[in-house]
């Protein structure tokens, strides 16, 4: 039960269909005050895994986000840091990113989904 908690919690990695053939991909590490991780969840028997690499730069403005796993998407739901209500998102530096922000009570996600297998890397700018 810690470990889900951990997992889907502030980690955010959520299986949506078998074997991540969809994965849920929500890291909160703002809540935390972490401003960078590596995560990876892997079902041995299936050898069905997503993993993520999350990394904050303030003074940047700027997350990055890395997601690769064995499936065939990603359907991400990213927190904004406290009081950002607003945010853009490209992978490779300039390819726009189809996405929107949503709510929840006070804080704000940037929502968006990538085609997996393989890394796909997104740059949240706020």
């Amino acid at each position: 039960a810690v470990v889900y908690g951990l997992v889907e919690g502030l980690a955010g990695v959520e299986d949506r269909d078998v074997a991540y053939r969809v994965a849920g991909v929500s890291p909160r590490w703002p809540a935390a005050g972490t401003d960078e991780a590596r995560v990876v969840v892997h079902y041995p028997a299936s050898d069905g895994y997503v993993a993520y690499d999350y990394r904050q730069d303030p003074p940047a403005r700027e997350i990055a986000l890395t997601v690769t796993g064995s499936g065939q998407r990603a359907e991400c739901h990213v927190l904004l840091p406290e009081g950002v209500p607003a945010a853009t998102a490209v992978t490779n530096g300039a390819t726009p990113v189809a996405f929107t922000t949503s709510r929840v009570e006070s804080s704000a996600y940037a929502d968006f989904g990538l085609v997996l297998p393989g890394p796909r890397t997104v740059q949240i700018r706020y």
